[in-house]
């Protein structure tokens, strides 16, 4: 049996529809999966443990600077990539205008989505209700046709990612806290000077891993003069992954690094301004939560008691032997 998955974005969705798919492998046992998803997202799949058999990358870079010849030239090579095979089924779980046109050119005997707009609709055989509560899992699982529980992804590091998270765990012998200081939307970032006190107070009986972005790079300026402290940025997926298992816990934004953290079953506390835990929260690890409008209400005590609390209820030495998580909550 032959799936073509579709998820253009954005990284954290990718890691929760893992658990979907792996599920699927399961319901159906050798079936082959290929995952249509954003190039800038690809790279996680080499950690996703098998799940994912092939990858259709899509630059979806020309589309938004609105470059006529080098999008058309894109969407040519992606269409191509599609019908080069026959599938099965078409699962579309991102169900964007773009992706029902896909869906409708791909050669399938089942095509199934859940479209936001009724004009979207004739691209499917089934057609799946938009959600309307639960968690987006649930929602991936319906358009599946799965049973619409919440399937935990797990992420299984590649050799690479290993090595990096060795690297790291060999650098400090005390608790590794990893602050995850981006995001994509600025509504939904805990300013850089939050998380520098936060990292100020930590620092003094722990040691603090900053994850940033290329594009953040500015905002490690905050960080300058703290001890005890080291920053992983530029990093690809795979090294990221293998970071991010490096720490005991990670503090994190609502975005792409907190879910891996959670498939790694590397406890965490998410920052959160709009979205709900219930809805789009990471899932897999021990956690908590902290939710304000706006984002920069959440006061920098409140955070570093939560991390106080949170290690002292894990049970698992810190250090190198503490990998991928230290326990339950």
């Amino acid at each position: 049996m032959r799936i073509l998955a579709i998820r253009f974005s954005g990284l954290g969705d990718i890691v929760m529809l893992s658990g979907v798919l792996a599920q699927y492998r399961s319901q159906y046992p050798g079936c082959e999966i290929t995952l249509l998803c954003d190039v800038v997202n690809a790279g996680i799949v080499t950690e996703l443990g098998g799940v994912v058999d092939h990858v259709i990358a899509l630059d979806r870079k020309p589309f938004r600077q609105r470059r006529l010849v080098a999008s058309l030239l894109e969407l040519w090579r992606v269409v191509r990539a599609v019908r080069r095979r026959p599938f099965d089924r078409v699962l579309d779980f991102q169900n964007f205008g773009e992706t029902g046109f896909l869906t409708r050119m791909a050669r399938a005997k089942e095509k199934i989505g859940a479209p936001k707009k009724a004009k979207y609709a004739g691209a499917y055989d089934i057609c799946v209700p938009l959600r309307k509560s639960g968690h987006r899992i649930q929602q991936f699982a319906r358009i599946a046709q799965l049973l619409p529980e919440i399937y935990t992804p797990r992420l299984v590091l590649s050799e690479r990612a290993e090595r990096v998270r060795k690297e790291l765990a060999a650098m400090t012998s005390g608790p590794v806290v990893g602050l995850n200081i981006g995001s994509s939307q600025e509504s939904r970032r805990w300013s850089e000077q939050h998380f520098a006190e936060l990292a100020k107070r930590l620092s003094k009986t722990m040691h603090i891993r900053v994850f940033a972005g290329p594009s953040e790079a500015d905002l490690l300026a905050a960080f300058e003069g703290i001890e005890n402290i080291d920053v992983c940025t530029g990093l690809d997926l795979s090294q990221l992954s293998g970071a991010i298992a490096s720490c005991n816990v990670l503090v994190s934004n609502d975005t792409g690094p907190a879910h891996i953290a959670g498939a790694l079953q590397v406890p965490l506390v998410t920052l959160f301004s709009t979205g709900d835990d219930d809805e789009v929260g990471a899932v897999g690890a021990p956690k908590c939560y902290i939710k304000r409008i706006p984002i920069n209400a959440i006061d920098v005590g409140e955070v570093e008691a939560r991390v106080t609390s949170l290690l002292e209820q894990l049970s698992a030495p810190f250090g190198e032997d503490a990998v991928n998580g230290l326990g339950q909550v």
